[in-house]
């Protein structure tokens, strides 16, 4: 029998530590010239740094949603990956619009990844790369958070798109859907067992709602959600901007149940009205949305806001409401308990007019911009512009393949829906006219999740 004997490996000669030596100050050199070209500073160069770490790790590895649980640090690239590059860093809008930094956006059909089977789902990708949510980094990083809601339907259904998310961890619900009113076949269907799939051992839903199926008269919507196992609350306040927002009083509904204990989870409920048949007189009346907000603020006790005007109204054409933010803005500074980070949202592209013709939607981005730069400037800097209507008016220009930017004057409305509508298309993205299926909720959600915990220093 013969015996192989394999000698040790030795050390590395002398002569490979000074090439290495050599590569090494080759690079610094090359990096600085770099830099003195460019007249880009070391600070400057350390996001950009973070998205060739990111961009490497994603080639040579599998990012998976396991791999993003067991290893924090590569979901922080990941959020940081869509706001910081080395070529935003000294715009201004860098510091105020969510999607500053991304460059192509995206809608395709592809395995989800959160999904054991693999579905292929309609899914949203910025720059070429879908995000991932990891459960443990949100559990970390949301903890003892309170994200708000002030909005039409617009956000009615981006907030349940959300809560269910956060009660089941996925995003898909069945029939009726929590985003599909009509499937309910009433508002007070909608409303009482909607509340019902929210209300378990871990999480609750109190639904402070009443609605006439036939007119708009005397109708509220409230939501406040709590999960246990997040130690996360998220609401929703329903603020028509041409009608006074209304509410019943948070000790009248239960709002309070177990709020000082969270490690002992059980299920509330709601007490005053029944989900749906809350039609008492309200016990609270507002102008939004200046007291609106202040009402949030003095108690809800938010980190995160986020307001729309959506199809009733838009701060792009009003100044006043300009003002109104801003001295909103002011006013949550002064009484807030804790920092809150204020989102604007701008209203998402209907499917019934191609999105270049939505003239008032699309000056609502560039109207806010130097309105928002100046409450920064003084605020520290905590608007955000959540451009919405950039990422879904993509999918408006697939309904309308024939439109260009260069005919769509050539057309009006009645036309364009009779003969120039892609219809398989629009239902796959669209329920009706102004809301979504969801799969578009869902890729809202995601990026407004990402920019939310883009700060995160708890990994």
């Amino acid at each position: 029998m013969t015996v192989t004997i394999t000698p040790s490996p030795s050390p590395p000669s002398s002569t490979t530590y000074i090439r290495t030596l050599r590569i090494l100050i080759l690079c610094c050199i090359i990096l600085f010239i770099m830099l003195y070209q460019q007249d880009i500073s070391i600070a400057e160069l350390y996001p950009y740094l973070h998205n060739q770490a990111y961009y490497l790790l994603n080639k040579h590895y599998s990012l998976n949603e396991q791999l993003l649980q067991k290893n924090c640090y590569y979901t922080t690239i990941l959020s940081k990956h869509y706001h910081d590059t080395h070529d935003t860093i000294t715009n201004v809008q860098h510091d105020i619009s969510v999607l500053s930094s991304v460059k192509d956006i995206t809608w395709k059909i592809i395995p989800d990844k959160q999904d054991p089977l693999l579905t292929p789902r309609l899914q949203l990708l910025l720059d070429g790369e879908h995000p991932l949510l990891s459960y443990n980094l949100l559990k970390t990083c949301l903890n003892n958070h309170h994200i708000v809601f002030i909005g039409d339907s617009l956000s009615r259904y981006q907030y349940l798109n959300l809560v269910y998310y956060f009660t089941y961890q996925t995003w898909y619900s069945s029939n009726p859907a929590n985003e599909i009113e009509k499937q309910w076949g009433s508002w007070k269907s909608f409303y009482e067992e909607g509340t019902k799939r929210h209300n378990t051992k871990d999480s609750y839903e109190i639904c402070d709602c009443y609605r006439n199926e036939n007119t708009l008269d005397n109708l509220l919507e409230n939501r406040y959600y709590i999960n246990y196992q997040f130690n996360l609350r998220i609401s929703y306040l329903q603020v028509f901007y041409t009608r006074p927002f209304q509410a019943h009083n948070l000790d009248w509904l239960n709002y309070y149940c177990d709020n000082n204990d969270i490690n002992n989870p059980s299920i509330c409920e709601q007490t005053g009205c029944i989900p749906g048949a809350c039609n008492d007189p309200p016990d609270i009346t507002l102008q939004p949305p200046e007291e609106v907000i202040n009402y949030a603020i003095n108690n809800l006790d938010p980190t995160i806001i986020i307001v729309n005007s959506g199809l009733w109204g838009s701060y792009a054409e009003d100044s006043n409401l300009r003002e109104q933010l801003i001295r909103s803005s002011n006013t949550a500074m002064r009484n807030s308990q804790r920092p809150i980070q204020f989102y604007w949202k701008t209203t998402t592209a209907r499917s019934n007019l191609p999105y270049t013709k939505q003239i008032i939607t699309l000056d609502e981005y560039t109207s806010l911009i130097p309105v928002l730069t100046t409450v920064n400037s003084h605020n520290l800097h905590r608007w955000r512009l959540f451009d919405t209507f950039r990422l879904t008016s993509i999918l408006n220009s697939l309904i309308f393949p024939s439109v260009t930017n260069d005919n769509t004057d050539n057309y009006n409305e009645t036309d364009l829906k009779n003969n120039n509508i892609d219809q398989t298309i629009k239902e796959m993205y669209y329920w009706d006219d102004v809301h979504f299926q969801q799969p578009i909720y869902r890729g809202l959600n995601e990026i407004l999740v990402l920019d939310i915990i883009r700060n995160c220093n708890e990994c």
